[in-house]
């Protein structure tokens, strides 16, 4: 996606909320980021703070062996809808896998993988 103001990549994907209106989407590159205010993590803090947030996931996933709905992933600090995906299927386990395998090369590396690097299943 792109900054909405630039057009450069969009590193930050805000949500603003206020009481009078809908919810307005928010795509800035880290430049308008922080031109904006808005507080910008450093790339250890961001990488630490996925792995806990893609460790968690992967561990309701075993445990409940099911995947989280969506009130749940937001809980857990994630967004999206994965409930299609049926345990004991090669997608559920495929899926999980990675989840876990993103979470190792994160700490192994210090970042997340290109797609080149490591695949999106899902």
């Amino acid at each position: 996606m792109k900054c909405e103001i630039c057009g450069e990549d969009a590193t930050v994907h805000v949500t603003e909320v206020h009481d009078d209106r809908d919810p307005v989407q928010r795509r800035l590159c880290d430049r308008h980021a922080l031109e904006a205010g808005l507080p910008m993590p450093t790339a250890e803090q961001s990488a630490t703070e996925m792995v806990a947030k893609l460790r968690s996931l992967a561990t309701f996933i075993r445990t409940n062996n099911r995947m989280s709905r969506p009130d749940e992933m937001a809980q857990q600090g994630a967004a999206g809808d994965l409930t299609e995906t049926l345990p004991g299927t090669a997608d559920f386990d495929r899926q999980v896998t990675y989840l876990e395998d993103f979470a190792t090369f994160i700490e192994q590396n210090g970042r997340p993988p290109t797609d080149q690097e490591m695949p999106d299943p899902f």
